[in-house]
């Protein structure tokens, strides 16, 4: 359970408190109250409660056993203006004085610390059911202010709003559904009264009102702010320990499943999520928060995956390491993480001009971790990030079956496989069944009969010649074939198809129908000629595996 701590005591009974006594270290109580009498042994961070002739008593058991260090709390009840306080009492004593008698003020402590647990048991289930980040909010909102959480782009996740509580940032997120960059740079300049690495507190200069700020932390990087902006300028230190209850409760929910998300730079990871996922609301919003990040020294970028094996111990991978080392090998880039992946975005001034890296130091480092990468085609427009992060996904997907051996692919090379696979989920889709050979001219189906008739492999050497534009030099050296021999196979393979490669379209068609049948066989991994064309039942879609 969460302490209950001397702060949120003290607002809980504060019109009932004549006095108080703070002790060193600070009490806080781990949700026990308990009836003091004279033959206890006094337990740490429990609150016992007594009439106040009982304190002498307490406070002497506490002193008997000086080397105990740890807080203790009294609620000392039924006080008067003679009641004859001890004097010297333990450092580590706290007490709480009310001239309320015993059972009053047991009960209504008792029944503050009863809805307390209810209140942190409904966050533990909320975590537990997987409920989302707004149900903790709203679990919240029994204090008097407005509760704000906006990612590490001051991007809002949940709210909730109070009535009473009038505020300009405020209207600008049920507006905007973010902060915009004017807004950011005045809350970074506001005086406060409170800050710690974790927390700011002041009172808004625009506004009036006492805003604490929670920030959440993953590895040292901030990941989410969480806000509580009070109607005016009054606050009690209770809220800030409800905010930092609630906060930790928020952070356990974002980083029990999304902690490699928050590995790095979090300002880009929460741009990049919120465009990939749809969350941009226009190009207005899109400027703000890429003034946040910086993003773009140059006009057009490539995106990188760089990707690890799902399979295995994840949590022994050093992201930060990776990261530092990635960033050396692509000095101009922007690097985040999204989905368990590490996603690069790297600058480059030309379209045309190709990305020139230490290929052997990045090779070295995948095959270190067991990873993965795939780069994309040159964009110049962020809004463009969603279909270029789906492309370079899928062809790093295909290419780490097709091709296993390597470690850097590029989207280029299996761009033609994505489009096989389209057409073979709208062919599952609507004629339930997972047989392409219907996407084959009859030329390469001729190839692939004879192929399994005489256990030859014509379909591969022609669509390696067709890949290697009929240069018989590359296509031998790539086949490890004499080039007289290739020259002999290609005469056959067109006396088998009846029909000459000059034809531009043709070898396009016959080039497109090779790709279909490495794909069946290597990623797939059917033979194209044993599939049925009609089994009776709607054939399911292969499932689509992660490198």
């Amino acid at each position: 359970m969460a302490d209950i701590t001397y702060s949120i005591l003290r607002y809980w009974l504060k019109n009932d408190l004549s006095d108080t006594r703070e002790g060193v270290p600070v009490f806080a109580c781990r949700s026990e109250l308990r009836l003091y009498q004279q033959e206890d042994m006094p337990k740490p961070y429990t609150l016992y409660a007594g009439p106040a002739f009982t304190l002498g008593d307490f406070a002497n058991s506490l002193a008997a056993a000086p080397e105990s260090t740890e807080p203790y709390g009294f609620l000392c009840c039924a006080c008067s203006a003679d009641t004859e306080i001890p004097k010297n009492l333990p450092a580590n004593l706290t007490v709480l004085y009310t001239s309320r008698s015993l059972p009053a003020m047991f009960n209504e402590t008792a029944d503050r610390i009863s809805a307390f647990n209810r209140w942190y048991n409904a966050m533990k289930n909320v975590l537990y059911r997987n409920e989302g980040i707004q149900k903790l909010l709203d679990l919240s909102a029994f204090l008097p202010g407005t509760l704000i959480l906006t990612n590490a782009g001051y991007k809002l996740q949940a709210s909730v709003y109070h009535e009473n509580v009038s505020d300009p940032t405020i209207d600008e997120l049920k507006q905007l559904g973010y902060h915009t960059f004017e807004t950011i740079q005045q809350i970074h300049k506001e005086t406060p009264i409170l800050s710690t690495p974790d927390t700011s507190e002041y009172i808004s200069k625009e506004s009036g009102n006492y805003t604490i700020i929670r920030i959440l932390r993953y590895d040292e990087q901030i990941a989410a702010r969480m806000c509580l902006i009070l109607n005016g300028p009054e606050s009690d230190p209770a809220y800030s320990d409800y905010m930092e209850i609630l906060g930790n409760a928020v952070a356990r929910y974002l980083f029990s499943r999304q902690s490699v998300d928050y590995s790095s730079n979090a300002e880009l990871g929460s741009l990049v999520s919120d465009i990939i996922g749809g969350r941009i609301t226009g190009q207005k919003e899109l400027d703000h928060r890429m003034k946040q990040v910086r993003l773009f020294a140059h006009r057009y970028f490539h995106l990188m995956i760089v990707s690890f094996d799902q399979t295995g111990n994840r949590s022994m991978i050093p992201w930060n390491y990776i990261i530092s080392q990635l960033q050396y090998i692509f000095p101009y880039s922007n690097i985040t993480t999204y989905n368990g992946d590490i996603l690069l975005i790297i600058q480059k001034r030309q379209r045309k001009s190709r990305i020139r890296f230490n290929e052997k130091q990045l090779m070295d480092l995948l095959e270190q971790y067991n990873g993965h990468s795939c780069m994309g085609n040159a964009s110049e427009f962020m809004m463009s990030l969603p279909p270029m992060y789906y492309q370079v996904r899928g062809a790093l997907r295909i290419g780490c079956h097709i091709d296993p051996d390597r470690r850097i692919y590029y989207y280029e090379d299996f761009a033609m496989y994505q489009i096989i696979e389209m057409a073979a989920d709208s062919e599952i889709e609507h004629l339930s069944s997972r047989n392409l050979a219907h996407l084959c001219n009859n030329e390469m189906i001729a190839l692939i009969l004879y192929d399994h008739k005489y256990g030859t492999n014509m379909a591969d050497i022609l669509l390696a010649y067709l890949k290697y534009e009929r240069n018989t030099t590359l296509t031998a050296k790539a086949l490890y074939m004499h080039r007289n021999t290739l020259l002999n196979k290609i005469k056959k393979i067109e006396e088998i198809i009846d029909r000459d490669l000059e034809d531009p379209d043709f070898r396009a068609r016959t080039l497109f129908s090779g790709y279909v049948v490495n794909y069946m066989r290597k990623y797939r991994n059917e033979d194209i000629l044993l599939l049925q064309r009609d089994t009776g039942e709607k054939e399911t879609s292969v499932k689509k595996q992660s490198p």
